[in-house]
């Protein structure tokens, strides 16, 4: 945030700048944290720092949200991910959809089609990697660097050893994989305790299931979408 207020600020200051894309404000990642970081950026400016800088004309400000794939919150219902592409454009972000990001330098980011676009402040919100010492280990690793362990959550060919939370590649028993969230963190710390418990106890290790407890994503102000575990889908104000 301080980041973009000294942009604006520079700009103020310099309105040549403002050519060279210093109010161009980009995030890459359409998930939960890209979408509730554009959209606090739009009502930062929208609703704030207008009423602050009466000199600039902030509707030079360009807030530039980038995913590679065809939607927003890929996790979510598509009537969910509809109202959220609908509700940031009414915001004034601009959404990019399959569109990827090679290269991010000072003053530009590259896209995968070799376009470039001038901006001083990029949010990287397109995943992350698995902690540095995944790439340490001689093991199985899965997406992200992550470390693929058994149904018990143990690493293969190290018993007694698990992997839980981000640092975990974890099956979904439907062929994908269990998302990099709190609550599989959470499940799965409370699941490896006890099969250490029943190890340490010479009984069998059980497989782990995770129970989802559903999701959510603030858009803005009054803003957001909800999908419970019910099956139930809330968006806007009570959301």
């Amino acid at each position: 945030r301080n980041h973009l207020l000294s942009l604006v600020e520079a700009a103020e200051a310099r309105r040549d700048l403002i050519e060279d894309g210093i109010l161009n404000f980009v995030v890459v990642g359409g998930g939960p944290t890209g979408v509730e970081v554009a959209g606090a950026i739009a009502e930062l400016v929208r609703q704030v720092l207008d009423k602050d800088f009466h000199n600039l004309e902030l509707s030079a400000t360009r807030v530039i949200l980038v995913e590679r794939a065809d939607a927003v919150l890929s996790a979510f219902d598509p009537s969910l991910r509809e109202y959220t592409a609908r509700t940031l454009t009414h915001m004034g972000v601009e959404v990019r959809f399959d569109t990827a990001v090679s290269r991010i330098a000072s003053d530009h980011v590259v896209f995968a089609d070799g376009s470039t676009l001038p901006t001083r402040l990029v949010v990287w919100a397109a995943g992350i990697r698995a902690g540095e010492v995944a790439e340490n280990l001689d093991v199985s690793r899965g997406p992200g660097g992550r470390i693929t362990v058994d149904p018990d959550l143990q690493i293969p060919g190290h018993p007694g050893a698990y992997a839980i939370g981000d640092i975990a590649d974890i099956d979904d028993g439907s062929g994908g994989r269990l998302p990099q969230l709190a609550q599989v963190a959470i499940q799965g710390g409370q699941f490896a305790a006890q099969q250490i418990r029943r190890s340490l106890a010479g009984e069998p290790t059980s497989a782990f299931h995770y129970k989802d407890k559903g999701i959510m994503a603030t858009i803005g102000r009054k803003a957001a979408v909800a999908q419970l575990a019910g099956g139930t889908k809330l968006k806007g104000f009570i959301a």
